[in-house]
This record gives structure tokens, sequence and C-alpha cells, in this order.
């Protein structure tokens, strides 16, 4: 019942955390997702619901990437990673292999950020998935976009695009429209890049995105702008301060009156180009967005140089420059910080690989130990009833002689022998030592808590502990299966083994065995070790 509480808090935590992911409160997610791992506990456990283990844990580096909390976001990552290899699950690969690229881009490791994203792109193209080919595509457009390589970025946007347009995710389509339109615009072809954003703005509206609206409206008059288009440029910047100002969006509401400032002061209507430009500049102090400001300053130093206000000019464009060398200094800090950061993850990187080598390696020690342990309790079984299968014949024999006592009692005392010879303890205390080097004193302590267990049934709870099936144990047992008998007897055996430890119909057998340590106290981890779940 123990076992049944804690995968039902596992579950119903892992519901909640991916439910808080998708409403994008992270810090929430990760506690549920902790607490659901803290109830599911041992390791046993973890391998019972693997899939929903390896889904947990990606969420949870979501969850930090989400955050900026890249060094826990990678240690999860990277686990979840390897947990999809294991249960080739190439969706969530995919999906792993994509967080990565994102982590590694952020942090200005474009190489290893565009490895990952090939990586996935490989993936969804083995798996045939046009939704995660379209996916990867754009990834790797937006890492090229980031390197300023706008060619090599329109090419792969063009490619996701035209998969996008296949498929029936209207926003994902929108998104990469936005990213092929900003390529076009750094490209300096303006009307390509208007032409893609007023297919955008249809689908915006189309979905009811007021803020996706409110974005491209103002995209689409820096396209017009640009294009000399000025009358459509003030309709669209308005349009997009407007919803900026209904959403209460006040980053938006800065960056669009300083466009319109710009817009103002290249028809040169200084009042009003002042007025925008000075509420930018306003919002942009309450909001801490120290990049905007230094731009404002600049348009702002402009401005009074149109209007020959001199000295304005040169206050404003030395305000400008000191904000410019802070935020130059203040980048370097981050870039600096993100090497701190990028080394500290390769460091962390080096150590998870070094520990999977050793767990790797004690996996194929225990594997090794497992086989051994086969092949003594094959041995001592067939030892035993091939004994007892010649005592079985001579009692037959010795049943059929008469009138000749002597050789009655000659082979009496040959059927004794053997009986003796069937119990050899020796035989039973090698297959015990060998068994102590994976779980000391498991055989010893269950059979001094249950006494009233034979040494074949000491040994089937044993291979049990290891993972042994039924079907597997039955050939251990027995040498050749009549009629099916064999696994029959060993279900018999198991079913006798229940009733001897108290066992409910609810209680797993194999779950009462792995935890029957931990309930004595007797137990180390290194002693925690799992060969497999009993199928």
């Amino acid at each position: 019942m123990k076992h049944s509480r804690s995968n039902h808090q596992f579950l119903a935590s892992l519901e909640t955390g991916k439910q808080r992911f998708e409403n994008g409160e992270f810090n929430e997610a990760i506690a549920a997702l902790e607490e659901g791992l803290s109830a599911l506990g041992a390791e046993s456990e973890q391998k019972k619901h693997r899939a929903d283990y390896a889904a947990a844990l990606h969420y949870l580096g979501s969850s930090h990437l989400a955050l900026y909390n890249h060094r826990e976001s990678l240690t999860f990552l990277n686990e979840c990673l390897r947990l999809y290899r294991q249960q080739k699950n190439s969706s969530g690969e995919f999906d792993t292999l994509c967080d990565l690229g994102v982590l590694y881009e952020r942090l200005g490791d474009f190489d290893k950020a565009l490895d990952y994203h090939l990586k996935s792109l490989d993936i969804a193209q083995r798996i045939n998935s046009a939704e995660s080919e379209a996916k990867a595509l754009n990834n790797i457009g937006a890492v090229y976009y980031g390197l300023r390589q706008y060619d090599e970025a329109r090419q792969f946007y063009q490619k996701s695009l035209s998969l996008k347009e296949t498929l029936p995710d209207k926003k994902s389509l929108a998104v990469t429209m936005s990213n092929l339109s900003s390529v076009y615009s750094s490209q300096g072809k303006h009307e390509e890049a208007l032409a893609l954003r007023k297919k955008v703005l249809e689908i915006r509206r189309e979905l009811g995105d007021r803020q996706g609206e409110c974005i491209v409206l103002r995209n689409l008059g820096s396209s017009a702008m640009r294009l000399n288009d000025f009358q459509n440029a003030k309709r669209c910047l308005l349009q997009s301060l407007k919803l900026a100002e209904a959403l209460d969006d006040r980053r938006m509401q800065a960056v669009v009156h300083h466009d319109l400032g710009d817009f103002f002061a290249a028809r040169r209507r200084y009042d009003k180009a002042k007025a925008h430009l000075c509420e930018s500049l306003r919002l942009a102090e309450a909001l801490g967005l120290k990049p905007r400001q230094c731009e404002v300053f600049f348009s702002l130093s402009s401005l009074f140089k149109a209007q020959k206000k001199y000295a304005d000019a040169l206050r404003h464009y030395e305000t400008y420059h000191r904000l410019k060398e802070e935020i130059f200094n203040e980048e370097s800090d981050k870039r600096l910080k993100n090497l701190q950061v990028l080394n500290q993850l390769a460091e962390a990187q080096r150590e998870v690989e070094r520990a999977l080598q050793e767990k790797q390696a004690l996996e194929t020690e225990v594997a090794q130990k497992s086989s051994e342990i086969a092949r003594s309790a094959t041995y001592l079984l067939k030892q035993t009833y091939a004994l007892e299968y010649l005592a079985m014949e001579l009692r037959q024999v010795v049943s059929r002689i008469s009138g000749k006592k002597t050789k009655d009692k000659r082979l009496l005392k040959i059927v004794s022998e053997i009986e003796s010879m069937k119990s050899s303890e020796s035989d039973f205390a090698l297959f015990q030592s060998l068994y102590d080097q994976l779980y000391p004193n498991f055989i010893r302590r269950l059979s001094e808590r249950y006494p009233s267990l034979t040494p074949a049934e000491l040994i089937i709870c044993s291979l049990i502990r290891l993972g042994f099936s039924s079907k597997e144990i039955s050939k251990i047992f027995y040498a050749s299966d009549v009629a099916g008998n064999r696994y029959r007897n060993i279900e018999k055996y198991r079913l006798h083994i229940r009733r001897k430890l108290g066992l409910t119909k609810n209680s797993q057998l194999f779950s009462f065995l792995c935890s029957f340590l931990f309930q004595s106290n007797l137990f180390t981890n290194n002693n925690l070790r799992e060969i497999g779940a009993l199928k």
C-alpha cells in the first residue's frame, strides 16, 4: 500500500508540474515535480515508472531553462536525454536536444547549439515527422541568425516554412514567417519583409493573439518607414501603441513610443517627436531597460541637433555615450560569466560522464555476478534433483526385492547416504556466499525472519530479487518441461512463499523482497543496485 500511495503521489505531482509548466509558472512546476520525485524514492520505483520519471526530469530541465538556471537545467536535461535514449523514445530525445540547443545558444556557444539542433534534425527526419523537422530547421535558422549569417538563416527558415505551410499549426507558421521577415529586414529586403509581415498579421488576428498582433503591427510600421510609406507606418505604429496600452504592456509601449518619436522626427514634427521620445525614456527608466534608454538618448541627441540646439544635443549624446560604455562593460561581464558557466557546465558534463561510466562498470559487474549465481543455483538444484531421482529409483528397487534382507539393508544404506548428500550444506553455502557479494546478509536475514522457508524457497526468493521471471527460474530448476509442468511448479512455489511471508493479494513479491533489506536496516548504498524488473 505504501508503494501504491507513493506512486499515486508521484503521478499526481507530475501532472501538476506539467500544467504549471504549460501555464508559465516555472517555480511552481519545479516545486511540484521535486515533491513527486521525492515521493517516488527508490531506484526500483523509478524503473517501474521510467517513462514518467524521464518526463518529470525533462519538465524540471525545461523549467530551469525558462528561469535561466542553466547549470540545473543541464543536469536534468542530460539525465533525461540518457533515459530517453535507453527507452528508445525518439520524441523525448528530440525535444531534449532542442532544449539543450537553446541553452547553449543563450550562453553564446553557437557551435554546440548547432550540434544539438542538427542532431534533433536527424532524429526528426529518421522518424519522418514533418512537425519536428520544421521545428529543428527553425531552430537552426535561429542559430545562424544569432551569428549574423543571414543567407544560411534564410535558407533554413525557408525550408521550415515550406513544411509548416502543410501543417495545421498556424501559430508556429506565424513564428517562422516572423523570423524570416527579420532576416529580410536585416538584409535590407524591406518589401519581402513587409509582404511576410502582412501574412503574419492575418494569422495573429485569426488566432485572436492580441500580443502577437501588437508586435507585428510595430514591425509593419518599421518596414513601411524604411520604404518611405509614412502614412501606413504611422497607422500601424499607432494601432500597435493602442494595443500595447490595452494589454498594459509597458515594455512594448516604450518600444513603439520610440519608433513614433523617430517617425515624427523624420517628418520634422519635432514637438511630437520629443513627446514620444520622452515618454519612451520614462518607461524605459521605470522598467530598467538600459539598452532602450541608450537608444532613446541617441534619438534625442539627433532630434536636438536637427533643431540646432547643440548644447542639448551634446548633453544627450554624452549621456548616450556613458550608457553605451556601461552596457558594453555589463555585456563583457555577462560574456565572462557565460564563459564561466560554460566551463562549469563542461565540468558538470564530465562528472556526469564519469558517474555513468562507473555505473555501467558496476552494472556489468552485477550482471556477471548474477550469471555466476544463476549457474551456481542451476548446479546445486540439478545435483539435488538428480540425487532425489536416484533415491526414488532405489526405493522402488528395494520395494520389489523380497526375502533378501542383506541386500535390502545394503540398498537402504545407499538410499540413506544419497539422502544425506542431497542436502549438502557446503553447496548451499557456496550459493549464499556468491549472493552475499551483491546483497550481503539477504538470505541469512530472510531465513532468520521466516524460518519456515526451505532452501529451495530461499533460492527462488534470491533469484526473484535479482529480477528473474518464473519462466527463467523454471529453466534453472528443471532440466526438461513435461507438459509445461515446470512453470506451474514455480508458480506453486511462489504461492507457498507468499503465504509464508504473509503477503496480501495486492502486495508484490518482487517489491517486498527489494524492500526487505530496507526494513531490516541492513543495507548500504552500494547494495541498492537493481538487475532488472520482474517480468
